[in-house]
């Protein structure tokens, strides 16, 4: 899937096939939740769509890594905007890994108008991301955007706000506390169309 901003996000465009994040196997280690391990499970094996992204340096690291990895004939990698992106057909499944904060807070309902519109009738959303409390975990991660784009602006949504934009999208929304060696307010978004 397209990314709107220099971070990834990614989708299943129907039938048997996923698209898994540069760090999916790492994900998918750290993503020990019985809700979503079926989901996990379902998408092991399976050939992938495209990956996109705005920043071309990221996808030039990614198809080197593609390569590295034996996957370079099952993935195309693109530089574009999601929104700007006509899917052919709808998705089964979308998959943002720390995303939604580093993209402009006006610009963030119209991306999940936009998976909402897009995903199937028994899809899925998932949305991994940083919840803005508690503030020393809020703090640890703001510095570490910072070192890694001092330029970037970032907005960290509360739960709440979170769950109140997904839901006024047409999604139910199951969320997850996700721990990790690192003080990250890591939060998981399971979104499902209603």
């Amino acid at each position: 899937m397209l990314c709107p901003l220099p971070d990834h996000e990614y989708a299943d465009h129907g039938g048997n096939r996923a698209i898994p994040p540069k760090e999916w196997s790492g994900a998918r280690r750290r993503l020990r939740i019985r809700s979503v391990q079926p989901v996990l499970r379902e998408l092991r094996g399976r050939a992938y769509d495209p990956v996109f992204d705005l920043n071309r340096d990221r996808i030039q690291l990614a198809r080197e890594s593609s390569v590295r990895l034996g996957l370079a004939d099952r993935i195309q990698f693109e530089n574009c905007n999601v929104l700007d992106y006509e899917f052919k057909d709808q998705v089964d499944t979308v998959v943002m890994l720390d995303l939604i904060h580093h993209i402009p807070r006006s610009a963030v309902p119209d991306l999940i108008g936009h998976f909402y519109d897009t995903i199937s009738k028994n899809g899925v959303v998932l949305i991994k991301d940083i919840e803005s409390k508690p503030w020393w975990k809020v703090v640890f991660t703001w510095i570490l955007d910072k070192a890694m784009d001092p330029k970037t602006q970032v907005h960290y949504y509360s739960k709440e706000q979170m769950i109140q934009m997904l839901e006024g999208h047409g999604f139910d929304v199951k969320c997850h506390q996700l721990l990790d060696i690192l003080p990250y307010p890591h939060i998981l978004y399971i979104c499902r169309p209603t």
